[in-house]
């Protein structure tokens, strides 16, 4: 393998780990989303129908209750559920995306891509995945997991290890 084609695959795998990275972040977005909206369920019904029930507790059902308000007054401004919003746009288009310069790689592996055409390549896949990122994440960037990106690579490299025997 020459230095284009490494350098193609390095690409190519990064984009990869990133969509990797990208589903993971949107599946656990969506479980504390989940599991907000349940608290909420829960503590607006169970603690009224609590209250009445065992009104020797009536300051651990207010206190509950006030959570509950409370958290649903802040709710708009936690980040979840436009989280979810863009992750889902993004995943779409980096899936496509990757799958494109994957069908790609093939013919990069065979060696018919000159050095030039690897080169064109590989910087399109760099600019078609930061325009995808500007697009949906102009100001509510993610916050950086190490353990997503971990669970990510994991995922890529038991990928690779399946379809390509590396």
């Amino acid at each position: 393998m020459n230095k284009q084609q490494e350098q193609y695959w390095q690409e190519l795998y990064e984009l990869k780990v990133h969509t990797a990275y990208l589903s993971i972040y949107l599946l656990k977005t969506e479980k504390i989303d989940t599991y907000i909206n349940a608290f909420l369920a829960i503590t607006s019904s169970g603690s009224i129908a609590g209250w009445a029930i065992w009104k020797e507790y009536q300051f651990v059902w207010a206190s509950i209750i006030v959570l509950s308000q409370f958290i649903t007054a802040i709710k708009t401004f936690l980040p979840y559920n436009l989280r979810i919003k863009n992750i889902s746009k993004v995943l779409k288009e980096m899936e496509l995306l990757s799958i494109e310069y994957e069908k790609k790689w093939f013919y990069i592996a065979e060696g018919e891509k000159n050095i030039e055409e690897i080169h064109t390549l590989r910087f399109e896949i760099k600019e078609k995945k930061s325009k995808i990122m500007s697009k949906y994440f102009t100001t509510n960037i993610l916050p950086d997991n190490k353990k997503y990106l971990e669970e990510a690579e994991n995922i890529v490299l038991q990928n690779i290890n399946n379809y390509y025997n590396t």
